[in-house]
């Protein structure tokens, strides 16, 4: 069973033309989030359907709520986060945060997902 119990997720409205260089900024943005705030994971990419189809998305992951504490110290110092939210080619529309539970699947695969579906 899986202890990471709180994952972060920010969608961003982002300028067609930006994209690319977005989503380089948000590797970079991920692995300092696993660094320096101690993420258990961070991902990132586009969502394909729906209301904020087109936008970026980033989930971070955390062992305990305190972790996105951390993250937001990283983006606060971070000259990558500046330069996503500087660029003015990119708008948060929407965080939240929640606490996720294991679901206790009896043989979980051990692949790494491709795709995730969000359902409000």
């Amino acid at each position: 069973m899986s202890s990471h119990g709180y994952t972060m997720i920010t969608v961003a409205r982002c300028d067609a033309g930006y994209l690319g260089q977005a989503l380089e900024h948000l590797g970079v943005l991920a692995e300092e989030l696993k660094r320096q705030a101690g993420v258990a994971a961070a991902r990132f990419g586009v969502i394909s359907t729906g209301e904020h189809a087109g936008s970026l998305i980033l989930f971070q992951v955390s062992d305990e709520l305190n972790g996105i504490d951390r993250a937001f110290d990283v983006y606060a110092s971070s000259d990558t986060y500046k330069a996503l939210v500087g660029s003015g080619k990119l708008d948060v529309t929407l965080r939240n945060i929640a606490k996720m539970e294991d679901l206790g699947l009896p043989n979980p695969s051990s692949e790494l997902p491709a795709y995730g579906v969000l359902s409000k």
